[in-house]
This record gives structure tokens, C-alpha cells and sequence, in this order.
């Protein structure tokens, strides 16, 4: 077990906060959530290493914190109003618990194909490790997004965990403009810094893309990957658009719509086909808010369209655009990554094709993606079981949302999280299911907090002149 630069200041300052000022440590743990690629701990080393992620540890202190106060005053406080999405997604995680049984009962009865493009080797299917550390990640995520969302059922605390989460957004955009710069100079990237986790996914910072004359070296800032960086990013640019669409901000009108200016730029420069979908989602949701309110005029579709022509000229005029928008996008049907997660979600279907009830037990398949990935681990019962908990919460959410929006309020909770919750969704559908992140948890249990009717009744991000 080795300690990180990170772990060593973050240990100790931890350790005295959570008793002496606990809401430091809730603040680190928001800030820290984009922060996939840094650890505190690493076990381990090589493809059998591991890191205990940053927000993660945080996690963990905070829940445990939250039990021993619990336990002392014997109550656990959940409004009445966010029991029902909170019981429907302790449902899921107890389904995923009991799938569990199922590796035991198959006992190496089936061999499960390795998720990597060019292996075909086979290895039969026992319950391990794996299986406990997945379950794991299930109940701590779990017991996070309920800490959260009973914790930020008031107004000042839901803009303070939103303002965290773009503060951090901002600093790992910046982050990227730094590597991408060190990039563009050929000089040394300092990975030891935020990119310290062993964990083998961790790595992408060390990547290339491209062909021939042109390869890029892959911009991932503080996150494992580009893909898993544009998703956080894109999260947080959801809170802006209360300064971009309406009258209501986080920092200020001026400053939040600067911010979104640079996290489309780092999304756009990271080169990921998950950033463009991302992008162009948004784009189409943020239009979808403007017609439901009656606000969309012919100046915004004009705005798309010279957009739209902008990137195609660029497309074609610029061989450097040609060549990364090609690679990241375009060819991507053929590309390695997207050969590799067509093979983990066929061999995921067929698993659940035998094992349909409970599947073969969490965490015991990967699939890259979120249909295939939890119908082969939990079978038909688990996919019920979420789909159920994304429908009462998607339920609240837009009931809520269509009142707002007729009176055309840009800056209230169901709203935004409405659209955070859509984007975040739609992204884990063409990647993978994000559980092991903290981000995840955070939207989810923003989204449970934002379903109380007092969200309903203010304006949550405070109007501030432009």
C-alpha cells in the first residue's frame, strides 16, 4: 500500500476536520468528485493494482460520521417527500446484493469472455472479490446520494453543492488547458499530481490519437479518460445555463457564462466522440426548455445554423480538424473502442440470455454500456428495479419542471436537474454504467433533493445583474 502526494495532505487534514469542522470535508468531497484519476491509497501495482479515489475516501468519512451521529440521537432524518425515489433505488442496490447468490450457485459453470478486443480467452465465472468490492461501491454511492439529498433539501445548501461542483469543474477545465498546452510544447505533463491512481483505466492521460502526420496526445485533465472527463464537464455546464437562458446564476451572470465558454472548449479540444453526442444533447435539450417556455425565436435557430456550417467549414479547410474529427468521431464505428464495447455488450446479452432472473450477479460482467450491463448482472429484476427508480424520479423532476417552465423560470432545481439527470443518462447509455464514480451519485442524489416541493417555490441559483 502506497500513500499519494494527495494522500498525504489529505489524510491528516481530513482526519481533523470530520471532527472539527465536517462541512469542510463534505465541501472537499463535492470538489474532488471529477477527480477520477487520483487516489489517496494505491494497492497494488500493475494490472491487479488499485486506487481508493479522492471523493471516495471523503465519502466514506462523511457516512461514517453521519451513522456514529445517527446512532447517538437515534434518528435518521429523510423528508417524507424523498422516500419514495430513496425506497425505489434501495431496491435496485438490494437487487444487485442478492444477485450475488448467483456466482456462488454457478460455481464455474460459465465461462465469461474477456471484455478486451483481441482476447478471446475464457475464464469461469466464481464469486470473488470483484463481486464484493462492486457491492461495495453500490452501497457507499447508495448512502451518498441519500446524505445528499437530505442534507441539500434547503435551498442554500442544494446552490452550495452546485457552486462546488462548478468551481471544481472550472479548475479541471483549467487543468486541461494546462496539459494541452504542455502538450502542444512537447514538454513533461506533471501526471504524479492528479493522475496518480495505479488503477490500469486510470492511464489515459498517456494515450495518442491520430495518424500519419498528425497524433495527438489525449487532453483527460484530472480524469481516467477523455470520455469520463467531457461527462463531469458536461455536468457541470447544466449549471450555467440558469445565466445562460434566464436571469439567474451561480457566481454571477458574466463569470458562469465565461465558464461555459471554457468547459465547451475543453470538451470540444478533449477529442471525444462522447463530448460531441454530449454537446449536441445539450444543445437539443437546452432548445427543448426554450420551446416548452415559448422562448425559442428564429435568431437561436440561425445562431445553429452558422455553428453548424462553422464546424463543417472547419471540417474541411483544416487538415488537423479533419484528422481529429475523423478519429474521434466519424471512424469511430470502426475504431478499437467501439469494436471492444460491441463485444462486451453482445457476450453481456447472451449471459443474460441464460441466467434472465437475477443475471449472473453484480459486478461479475463488464459491459460498456447501461441496458447490457445490468440486465447481464441483475437480470430482468434488476433493469425493473432501475428503470422503476429513473421513472419515479424522472416523474417528480418534470412535473415540477412544466410548471416552471410556463412561467418561463430558468433558475430553479427541478429543472436543471431534470436536464442533468437526462444528459447524465443518456451518456451512461453509449458508455458505461458510471457507479464507480462519484459524479453519478452526486446528480442522483441532487435530483432526489430537487424533487421537494420547496424547490418549486424559489428561485435556487440567486439572480445577480450580468
Amino acid at each position: 500500500m502506497t500513500i499519494t502526494i494527495l494522500g498525504w495532505i489529505i489524510l491528516p487534514l481530513s482526519a481533523g476536520m470530520i471532527v472539527l469542522k465536517p462541512e469542510w470535508v463534505y465541501a472537499m468531497a463535492i470538489f474532488f468528485l471529477p477527480f477520477s484519476a487520483s487516489a489517496v491509497v494505491n494497492i497494488g501495482s500493475g494490472n491487479s493494482g488499485s486506487g481508493i479515489q479522492v471523493w471516495l475516501y471523503l465519502a466514506i468519512l462523511l457516512l461514517l460520521r453521519w451513522a456514529v451521529v445517527s446512532l447517538f440521537r437515534f434518528e435518521v432524518r429523510i423528508k417524507n417527500e424523498l422516500r419514495r425515489p430513496v425506497v425505489y433505488l434501495f431496491i435496485f442496490v438490494a437487487v444487485c446484493a442478492v444477485s450475488l447468490v448467483m456466482p456462488i450457485w454457478i460455481d464455474g459453470r460459465l465461462q465469461i469472455m474477456s471484455p478486451l478486443l483481441v482476447d478471446f480467452t475464457t475464464t469461469p465465472l466464481y464469486f470473488s472479490s470483484r463481486n464484493i468490492t462492486g457491492l461495495l461501491y453500490m452501497l457507499i454511492g447508495f448512502a451518498l446520494a441519500v446524505f445528499i439529498a437530505t442534507k441539500d433539501t434547503r435551498p442554500e445548501e442544494f446552490r452550495r453543492s452546485a457552486a462546488l461542483y462548478l468551481a471544481s469543474c472550472t479548475f479541471v477545465a483549467s487543468w486541461g488547458l494546462l496539459q494541452l498546452a504542455l502538450n502542444i510544447l512537447n514538454l513533461p505533463y506533471p501526471a504524479v499530481v492528479f493522475n496518480n491512481s495505479v488503477t490500469p483505466s486510470a492511464g489515459g492521460f498517456s494515450q495518442t490519437m491520430g495518424s500519419g502526420s498528425v497524433e495527438i496526445a489525449r487532453l483527460t485533465s484530472v480524469a481516467v479518460e477523455p470520455s469520463m472527463l467531457v461527462q463531469t464537464l458536461l455536468i457541470g455546464l447544466v449549471f450555467t445555463l440558469p445565466a445562460i437562458l434566464g436571469s439567474g446564476s451561480i457566481f454571477g451572470r458574466y463569470k458562469d457564462r465565461m465558464i461555459a465558454l471554457l468547459l465547451i472548449a475543453i470538451c470540444l479540444a478533449a477529442t471525444s466522440s462522447t463530448g460531441y453526442i454530449g454537446l449536441a444533447l445539450l444543445f437539443l435539450l437546452a432548445c427543448w426548455t426554450l420551446y416548452r417556455s415559448g422562448r425559442l425565436r428564429a435568431g437561436l435557430l440561425i445562431l445553429s445554423g452558422c455553428v453548424i456550417l462553422a464546424i463543417v467549414g472547419s471540417y474541411f479547410a483544416l487538415s488537423l480538424v479533419h484528422e481529429v474529427v475523423g478519429s474521434a468521431l466519424l471512424n469511430k464505428g470502426g475504431s478499437y473502442s467501439a469494436l471492444e464495447r460491441a463485444k462486451t455488450i453482445y457476450y453481456a446479452l447472451q449471459y443474460f440470455r441464460d441466467y434472465p432472473i437475477l443475471g449472473v450477479g453484480w459486478a461479475s460482467v463488464t459491459s460498456h454500456d447501461v441496458v447490457a450491463k445490468i440486465l447481464s448482472n441483475t437480470g430482468i429484476v434488476g433493469f425493473t428495479s432501475f428503470c422503476a427508480f429513473l421513472g419515479v424520479l424522472f416523474s417528480g423532476l418534470f412535473r415540477k419542471s412544466r410548471t416552471i417552465l410556463s412561467k418561463q423560470y430558468f433558475d430553479q432545481a427541478p429543472l436543471i436537474l431534470s436536464i442533468a439527470c437526462a444528459e447524465m443518462m443518456a451518456l451512461a447509455t453509449i458508455t458505461e454504467f458510471p457507479d464507480v464514480f462519484g459524479h453519478f451519485w452526486f446528480i442522483l442524489g441532487m435530483a432526489i433533493a430537487a424533487s421537494l416541493q420547496l424547490m418549486n417555490q424559489e428561485p435556487i441559483f440567486a439572480r445577480r445583474p450580468a
